[in-house]
């Protein structure tokens, strides 16, 4: 008879505290509700904090023996990654001095979910990238007519890509977007053809364009077999080439420069120093010396 009551007690309490906080279920349930939010916005602080760094057009992370990312100090007031841990990081403690979620979960939560690592950056500036390029062929879709500007560089470990940006008009206004950059594996017509096609590939009807811009090189040029006749006469019909402006305007100033004697000599000299520093057996030690110890290297730049 105790025993019976005592229970009923047990589970009159029990029966007014599921009033009181809901059943056990349903706090589970809000508990992983909090939880999910608390790593949405833990997901969208880091989103923008490398959104900021892009926009600003800064280093994620420092390069070479410079970086070093010391773990938070749990016992330390404020969140501090140490120096040279980069601009992310930073940028990240420096949140997390004002935001309590955010402190949390880089100082106590697990290893494999504070998404701090460089691959994780990586893989969340492609998603944001993917994101714009979708926008971009979208609006192209939408305006249906468009024209391709492409020009080839090398970067700075010599590596020759191809920067591709579009041209059309949308909603009323023109609008001049970057779409991409692509590395090339060869520096023929086909080549480049092949890689300007496939940008827009299963998204844009790339028979729509109707204009492409490129400097002055033959292999893009050529009335015959550059680029721009294979696309005009087998793919664009309507695609009509033109000279680039800006090279057209930047062959102009180095025209006008070098008719000047004394600006011809300066670059004469400077092109001729440049020539023998860099056939040095010195320069190439500096270089390796450099090299070696994992510093940014630095070197003279061809004029």
């Amino acid at each position: 008879m105790v025993f019976s009551h005592c229970k009923a007690v047990a589970n009159y309490e029990a029966y007014n505290s599921t009033l009181e906080k809901g059943s056990v279920i349903s706090q589970i349930s809000k508990e992983h509700a909090m939880l999910i939010k608390e790593n949405q916005h833990y997901l969208v602080t880091l989103c923008e904090i490398l959104l900021t760094i892009a926009q600003q057009k800064i280093g994620v992370r420092e390069s070479g023996s410079l970086f070093r990312a010391s773990a938070i100090d749990i016992e330390s007031e404020s969140n501090d990654y140490g120096p040279h841990s980069g601009n992310f990081l930073s940028l990240l403690a420096l949140v997390g001095n004002h935001d309590e979620v955010i402190a949390r979960r880089i100082r106590l939560g697990p290893g494999n979910a504070k998404y701090t690592h460089h691959s994780v950056q990586n893989a969340l500036l492609d998603i944001m990238v993917d994101e714009v390029k979708n926008k971009i062929l979208e609006e192209m879709q939408a305006a249906e007519y468009f024209a391709i500007l492409a020009d080839e560089t090398k970067d700075l470990s010599k590596k020759e890509q191809l920067f591709i940006a579009v041209r059309y008009l949308y909603d009323g206004n023109i609008h001049e977007e970057f779409l991409c950059i692509e590395e090339l594996e060869t520096l023929d017509a086909e080549g480049l053809l092949s890689k300007i096609i496939n940008v827009t590939k299963d998204r844009v009807n790339f028979q729509n364009c109707i204009g492409q811009a490129y400097d002055g090189a033959s292999v893009v040029s050529s009335k015959h077999a550059g680029v721009n006749a294979i696309i005009k006469d087998c793919v664009a019909p309507l695609a009509n080439y033109i000279h680039c402006f800006n090279h057209r305007l930047n062959l102009v100033l180095i025209d006008i420069a070098t008719s000047i004697q004394c600006v011809r000599d300066c670059f004469s000299l400077l092109q001729k120093l440049y020539a023998f520093v860099s056939c040095s057996n010195i320069y190439a030690k500096w270089i390796k010396m450099q090299t070696d110890r994992g510093l940014i290297v630095m070197e003279l730049k061809q004029i």
